[in-house]
């Protein structure tokens, strides 16, 4: 089936990456959301599980197509782009449209033979600036105007029920496999 997709951490899914799915949503209408550092919980950068992150979203967007994606270790080059391509054939997703932010590093996950069937849509972060960074810290010290500013209304209360997560992992600082 043919998608257009994003990827991220979503730790948590806020209202920058909203702007990214919805875009998706306009250009296909079938869209697949890849969490990556699937594998990774509990940790500062990565405080919830897969499955935590993927209930979030699907909160907010219940026909989308949720897909792992465990970090490989190489860094933002073809070799990943090649294996989120990879992924998303797994799951027989055919994609005609990554959307994300405008970080030109993305563009470089990509051989020019993909763009040619597959475009980049760059959404400006002009649109809505937003630190996910920052946002975790408003979690964690439960600065609730921010974190109402920031996140979708829908997951509002869900991600307070995890405030403790948050501010566990705040004291890990390795990275951690589950």
């Amino acid at each position: 089936m043919k998608v257009a997709f994003v990827s991220g951490r979503f730790e948590p899914i806020h209202k920058g990456h909203q702007l990214l799915i919805d875009e998706a949503f306009k250009l296909e209408k079938n869209v697949a959301i890849l969490i990556c550092s699937s594998q990774e919980s509990r940790t500062r950068q990565n405080p919830l599980s897969y499955e935590e992150r993927k209930e979030l979203i699907k909160k907010i967007y219940p026909k989308a197509i949720i897909i792992p994606v465990p970090d490989m270790g190489i860094g933002n080059n073809e070799k990943w782009g090649d294996f989120l391509l990879d992924t998303l054939k797994k799951y027989d997703c055919e994609p005609t449209f990554f959307v994300t932010g405008e970080e030109e590093r993305r563009e470089s996950w990509f051989r020019k033979e993909i763009l040619k069937e597959m475009k980049i849509i760059k959404i400006s972060r002009s649109k809505i600036v937003i630190s996910a960074t920052k946002l975790r810290k408003d979690i964690r010290e439960n600065n609730i105007n921010k974190i109402k500013e920031f996140l979708p209304q829908e997951i509002v209360d869900d991600v307070l029920k995890l405030q403790d997560i948050f501010v566990q992992s705040e004291k890990e600082t390795f990275t951690k496999s589950i």
